[in-house]
């Protein structure tokens, strides 16, 4: 459940004096000027793909704990697969003796995110049956070698991301990936994490995940309808409602009110013609993924 992290170092000199002592790291690159032969910032190290970075003014350490947990017991780096609570430990305590304070060192990013299994094609399902989150619009609608496709969903202080895992990793099964990624110091302490060290707690995860199914809650997802017998006097609200334009420009200057109202038409409509099996058969999955996750 726990995937990217990205921490920062106040105190970058110390920092830096840690990475670049031959004992801790070999093997440290950084920019050399051709014809002065002046060692120029950033200088960077890895461990697997964990990636520690220093610039003039600051120094942090960023990757994917999910990522890293398979590089480091398999050799292939991946995150497909489920990860678990003893997993995530497991990389906090190597980490934790590789890295300088890497356990009390603010954290400034953090990506919580779970894979769920689709008995059809992600890319179809993202095409047809993800319109909306929270009413906006996609940000983002990449698509990337394999026939993936990612939708992004871009806020101040988080991006919501629901996206094709197994063509992005050249797998056969159907792997949809959701996931929130908190950006700004703000949110992630506001869900009691500081340190890396408060993901051992199974509180503080469970806030996390009560966040991300928040944020999937959200989403408008719904089952296809052109095969359902549906009134024709129903069918022109649901068109509607499913079309970006009237969220984001007929209803652009409307009250609150006037915007909950709708949103409220829009959620009758769907109970009544059993709109919203895939989404509920998803949400049911996040619940089971995440217990396996806390429970193993």
């Amino acid at each position: 459940m726990i995937d990217f992290v990205r921490i920062y170092y106040r105190d970058k000199q110390r920092f830096e004096n840690y990475v670049m002592s031959e004992q801790r790291f070999q093997d440290v690159e950084c920019v050399l000027g051709y014809h002065t032969g002046e060692v120029k910032y950033p200088y960077k190290a890895n461990i697997e793909n964990m990636e520690i970075i220093i610039t003039e003014k600051v120094g942090y350490v960023l990757g994917s704990l999910h990522k890293f947990y398979n590089s480091w017991k398999t050799g292939v780096e991946q995150n497909y697969n489920d990860f678990t609570y003893s997993n995530l430990i497991a990389v906090i305590d190597y980490l934790s003796l590789r890295i300088l304070d890497f356990e009390n060192t603010p954290l400034t990013q953090l990506e919580v995110g779970l894979n769920l299994d689709l008995y059809f094609s992600p890319k179809i399902f993202l095409e047809r049956n993800v319109l909306f989150h929270n009413l906006k619009r996609i940000n983002l609608d990449k698509k990337y070698k394999g026939g993936g496709k990612m939708l992004q969903y871009d806020y101040s202080q988080y991006y919501v991301k629901i996206y094709d895992k197994g063509k992005m990793y050249r797998q056969k099964e159907n792997i949809l990936r959701f996931e929130i990624k908190l950006i700004r110091k703000k949110i992630i302490q506001n869900n009691g994490v500081f340190t890396i060290s408060d993901l051992r707690n199974k509180e503080i995860l469970k806030e996390l995940f009560e966040l991300l199914l928040e944020k999937f809650d959200e989403m408008l997802i719904i089952d296809d309808y052109r095969e359902k017998n549906i009134d024709e006097k129903d069918l022109q609200p649901i068109q509607k409602y499913t079309n970006s334009r009237f969220w984001m420009v007929e209803l652009k200057n409307k009250t609150r009110t006037t915007k909950a109202n709708h949103s409220r038409k829009l959620n009758a409509l769907l109970l009544k013609y059993d709109l919203s099996n895939l989404k509920s058969s998803l949400k049911l999955q996040l619940i089971q993924k995440y217990n396996h996750f806390i429970n193993n």
